[in-house]
Protein backbone atom coordinates (compact mmCIF):
# COMPACT_ATOMS: atom_id res chain seq x y z
CA UNK A 1 0.00 0.00 0.00
CA UNK A 2 2.78 1.96 0.61
CA UNK A 3 4.54 1.53 -2.71
CA UNK A 4 1.15 2.52 -4.39
CA UNK A 5 0.92 5.77 -2.53
CA UNK A 6 4.72 6.36 -2.96
CA UNK A 7 4.41 6.16 -7.17
CA UNK A 8 0.92 7.94 -6.93
CA UNK A 9 2.86 10.86 -5.41
CA UNK A 10 5.64 10.93 -7.85
CA UNK A 11 3.43 10.25 -10.85
CA UNK A 12 1.31 13.36 -9.46
CA UNK A 13 4.16 15.54 -9.19
CA UNK A 14 6.28 14.63 -12.76
CA UNK A 15 2.25 15.66 -14.15
CA UNK A 16 2.16 18.64 -12.24
CA UNK A 17 5.66 19.57 -12.73
CA UNK A 18 5.01 19.08 -16.48
CA UNK A 19 2.30 21.31 -17.00
CA UNK A 20 4.28 23.81 -15.19
CA UNK A 21 6.89 23.50 -17.44
CA UNK A 22 4.73 22.92 -20.94
CA UNK A 23 1.70 24.93 -20.21
CA UNK A 24 3.40 28.21 -20.60
CA UNK A 25 5.01 27.88 -23.31
CA UNK A 26 2.26 26.73 -25.25
CA UNK A 27 0.13 29.24 -24.22
CA UNK A 28 1.73 32.52 -26.11
CA UNK A 29 0.07 35.36 -27.47
CA UNK A 30 1.19 37.24 -30.57
CA UNK A 31 0.82 40.86 -30.31
CA UNK A 32 0.75 43.21 -33.33
CA UNK A 33 4.22 44.78 -33.84
CA UNK A 34 2.57 48.27 -34.33
CA UNK A 35 0.22 48.44 -30.89
CA UNK A 36 2.20 45.60 -28.74
CA UNK A 37 -0.82 45.95 -26.34
CA UNK A 38 -3.15 44.57 -28.89
CA UNK A 39 -3.45 40.77 -29.65
CA UNK A 40 -3.91 40.01 -32.96
CA UNK A 41 -7.66 37.67 -34.08
CA UNK A 42 -6.37 34.02 -34.76
CA UNK A 43 -10.19 33.55 -36.48
CA UNK A 44 -10.31 34.88 -40.06
CA UNK A 45 -13.71 36.07 -39.11
CA UNK A 46 -14.16 39.55 -37.71
CA UNK A 47 -18.03 39.36 -36.96
CA UNK A 48 -20.20 36.12 -35.58
CA UNK A 49 -21.84 35.90 -38.74
CA UNK A 50 -18.44 35.10 -40.39
CA UNK A 51 -17.42 32.96 -37.76
CA UNK A 52 -20.72 30.92 -38.14
CA UNK A 53 -20.51 30.82 -41.75
CA UNK A 54 -16.96 29.73 -41.96
CA UNK A 55 -18.21 26.98 -39.09
CA UNK A 56 -20.63 25.43 -40.91
CA UNK A 57 -17.99 25.96 -44.02
CA UNK A 58 -16.16 23.29 -41.88
CA UNK A 59 -18.89 20.75 -40.80
CA UNK A 60 -19.93 20.39 -44.59
CA UNK A 61 -16.01 20.09 -45.52
CA UNK A 62 -15.56 17.47 -42.82
CA UNK A 63 -18.91 15.72 -43.29
CA UNK A 64 -18.47 14.69 -47.20
CA UNK A 65 -16.17 12.08 -46.38
CA UNK A 66 -18.56 10.69 -43.37
CA UNK A 67 -21.76 10.72 -46.03
CA UNK A 68 -19.40 8.94 -48.92
CA UNK A 69 -18.33 6.20 -46.43
CA UNK A 70 -22.20 5.60 -45.66
CA UNK A 71 -23.42 4.97 -48.74
CA UNK A 72 -20.66 2.74 -49.82
CA UNK A 73 -21.26 1.50 -46.54
CA UNK A 74 -25.56 0.64 -47.41
CA UNK A 75 -24.28 -0.31 -50.74
CA UNK A 76 -22.63 -3.39 -49.11
CA UNK A 77 -25.16 -4.34 -46.77
CA UNK A 78 -27.43 -4.33 -49.89
CA UNK A 79 -25.06 -6.43 -51.53
CA UNK A 80 -24.16 -8.36 -48.67
CA UNK A 81 -27.92 -9.31 -47.57
CA UNK A 82 -28.58 -12.27 -49.88
CA UNK A 83 -32.26 -11.62 -50.09
CA UNK A 84 -32.73 -11.58 -46.81
CA UNK A 85 -35.48 -9.26 -45.97
CA UNK A 86 -34.28 -8.12 -42.64
CA UNK A 87 -30.15 -7.07 -44.01
CA UNK A 88 -32.15 -5.51 -47.04
CA UNK A 89 -34.65 -3.49 -44.66
CA UNK A 90 -31.38 -2.61 -42.78
CA UNK A 91 -29.59 -1.23 -45.99
CA UNK A 92 -32.86 0.39 -47.02
CA UNK A 93 -32.67 2.41 -43.99
CA UNK A 94 -29.22 2.62 -43.57
CA UNK A 95 -29.53 4.55 -47.48
CA UNK A 96 -32.36 6.69 -46.66
CA UNK A 97 -31.13 8.14 -42.93
CA UNK A 98 -27.82 8.56 -44.96
CA UNK A 99 -29.48 10.29 -48.06
CA UNK A 100 -31.66 12.39 -45.07
CA UNK A 101 -28.68 13.53 -43.50
CA UNK A 102 -26.85 14.31 -46.42
CA UNK A 103 -29.62 16.87 -47.12
CA UNK A 104 -29.54 18.46 -43.95
CA UNK A 105 -25.30 18.68 -43.85
CA UNK A 106 -25.20 20.25 -47.34
CA UNK A 107 -28.28 22.22 -47.08
CA UNK A 108 -26.73 23.66 -43.91
CA UNK A 109 -25.04 26.39 -45.94
CA UNK A 110 -28.21 27.35 -47.77
CA UNK A 111 -30.35 27.62 -44.54
CA UNK A 112 -27.23 29.77 -43.28
CA UNK A 113 -27.24 32.05 -45.92
CA UNK A 114 -31.25 32.29 -45.86
CA UNK A 115 -30.97 33.21 -41.97
CA UNK A 116 -27.52 35.96 -42.45
CA UNK A 117 -29.70 37.97 -45.51
CA UNK A 118 -33.37 37.58 -42.94
CA UNK A 119 -31.07 39.12 -39.84
CA UNK A 120 -29.53 41.50 -42.34
CA UNK A 121 -33.01 42.62 -43.35
CA UNK A 122 -34.35 42.98 -39.54
CA UNK A 123 -30.34 45.25 -38.80
CA UNK A 124 -31.49 47.54 -41.96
Amino acid sequence: MSTIRTTYKKTLRCIILATAVLLPSSVQATTNESEPSKLENPLQADNLQDFLAELVGAIVYLSIPVIVFFIIYAGFLFVTSGGNTGKIETAQKTALYTVIGAGIILGARLISVILEGTVDNFGS
